[in-house]
């Protein structure tokens, strides 16, 4: 067994020591950053009698069944605390990192369950999940607190409920939409994965399913550039589709959606509108690279994040209210308070293989740093540390090794403070087989810092921190922007908008 140096960063002051070399990497960080802590996740609180039977629902659809005598108390009203972290910001902004111990989690999300006065479980609650796809590969694991890092432990087998409404979609769409569309892939209409966020509304989407001719005549610019698009055919109109049914429909999608682990490519859905969208921020975004000054923070949106500028067709009848709702949800029995998350060892994920991937620090902070991996789809976020060289920094074994899917979105975050000061970097990439990172971390306020964190709430991965003159940035976009105007127009359907070229369907720029 070889040994390694290893650096420590304790109140300012250079720990030099000499360890046994493991062969799964153990990060030198002792704790999250501060600046990312649970303290940052709102607290939601819920008046709770004792005796009697309750249930209460969260902001994000959590829902927690209380049978009357499962709490003890010293009185009989207590007061209910929760925190949810479903979402990769909210696990991020919470500093839970989804480790159990050595080993890298992919999570379905977690939650922490307390009341705020003095009491204890003496019959198990009832917690149900939601879940857009109910993996029965994960597991529950318990929270256990290690310093000011949560660590994940005792992994527990869990029910899965609520396939009733994905069976009802999956006949619906195999009766309604299987003739001329798939979730995955193009054809004789678009792919339907993400199909809710391509629209303004859902009231007009629900609106073209019935009657795809009466949103074309009103002049909608969507639905008539997909007209266009696709050989200028018309959707059957399913006017006997209840708004339900729709609903059932768009459920099954969903979770398929999730299921197959596609990725926002909008430009493989709708590419007319899409690349009219694109044009015109890649035009934003030159000019304000253009007029950026050396330390100004810039938000790169990806283009996966544009959002469709797409108003209510004025005109259309009025329509009942659109039914929401999650189809699929883990059911959790438990009989403890504290933190607990619903996870997948990413090993053991059947899309993933085994990669190499190492981080490079560079810029004006030297010293060692809080690194974290981030994949967002899989929701997973986990803490580096310094490989074996003590210079480069990896997230599994000490010589970069670790098992990773290929073409996923993800980034590389860094947070460092000194001297009062705070240090940030970050760097997306799309995962592969053999990949080194370099990432620049440079001084930022935190305000900037929460900013950028917030980006994450609209699942952009590709934020940035600058203090460049962007040159490269702007030559690529400039290229792009070419690309887009060399491509030749599929109809009319853009009106009077001529300053730009739209692409024959199928056509996709390299």
């Amino acid at each position: 067994m070889s040994e390694a140096f290893f650096v420590i960063l304790h109140n300012m002051k250079i720990h030099w020591f000499i360890i046994p070399m493991f062969s799964v990497l153990v990060a030198c960080n002792t704790a999250i950053s501060p600046v990312l802590n649970q303290e940052r996740l709102e607290s939601q609180s819920f008046a709770i009698n004792t005796e009697k039977d309750t249930t209460v629902t969260t902001e994000e659809g959590i829902q927690v069944i209380i049978p009357a005598g499962s709490i003890k108390a010293a009185t009989v009203a207590v007061t209910l605390e929760i925190k949810e972290a479903l979402s990769i910001y909210d696990m991020i902004n919470g500093g839970l990192t989804t480790q159990a111990g050595k080993e890298i989690l992919s999570s379905n999300g977690m939650f922490y369950i307390n009341t705020k006065e003095p009491s204890t479980i003496i019959k198990p609650l009832e917690i149900k999940i939601p879940a857009l796809y109910a993996d029965t590969a994960m597991q529950l694991y318990k929270g256990k607190k290690e310093k000011d890092k949560i660590n994940w432990e005792s992994p527990a087998s869990l029910a899965v409920k609520g396939n009733e409404v994905i069976d009802r979609g999956k006949v619906l769409f195999e009766q309604n939409c299987a003739m001329c569309h798939r979730t995955d892939n193009q054809l004789t209409g678009p792919s339907l994965a993400y199909v809710e966020e391509r629209w303004a509304s859902a009231d007009l989407l629900y609106h073209f399913i019935n009657n795809s001719a009466e949103v074309l005549a009103h002049g909608n610019e969507y639905a008539n550039c997909l007209y266009c698009e696709y050989n200028k055919t018309s959707m059957p109109a399913y006017p006997n589709l209840t708004g339900k049914d729709i609903e059932e429909i768009l459920a099954f999608v969903n979770r398929e959606t999730v299921r197959l682990k596609i990725p926002r490519t909008p430009k493989k859905m709708d590419s007319i509108l899409y690349y009219k969208e694109r044009y015109k921020y890649l035009t934003n975004r030159r000019n304000s690279l253009i007029n950026e000054n050396g330390d100004k923070v810039t938000v790169d949106i990806k283009s996966d994040d544009i959002t469709y500028n797409t108003p209510d067709t004025a005109g259309l009848p009025e329509k009942v209210a659109v039914v929401t709702g999650q189809a699929e949800y883990y059911q959790i029995k438990v009989d403890a308070y504290g933190w607990y998350n619903i996870d997948l060892l990413l090993k053991d994920r059947s899309d993933v293989a085994k990669s190499r991937l190492v981080v490079k620090i560079t810029g004006d902070y030297n010293n060692e740093i809080n690194t974290y991996l981030v994949i967002p789809q899989l929701k997973v976020f986990t803490e580096g540390g310094l490989l074996t060289n003590g210079i480069e920094y990896g997230f599994y074994k000490q010589d970069g090794t670790i098992y990773l899917p290929s073409g996923q979105d993800a980034f590389i975050m860094a947070i460092g403070e000194e001297k009062g000061a705070l240090f940030f970097g970050k760097q997306s990439f799309v995962t592969s087989a053999d990949q080194i990172i370099d990432l620049p971390v440079n001084k930022i306020s935190k305000a900037n810092l929460d900013s950028l964190l917030k980006q994450l709430k609209l699942n952009n991965v590709n934020f940035s921190v600058t203090n460049s003159v962007n040159a490269d940035s702007i030559r690529a976009i400039d290229e792009e922007m070419e690309k887009i105007k060399k491509i030749m127009p599929v109809c009319n359907c853009m009106g009077s908008d001529t300053s730009l070229s739209y692409p024959v369907p199928g056509q996709k720029i390299n």
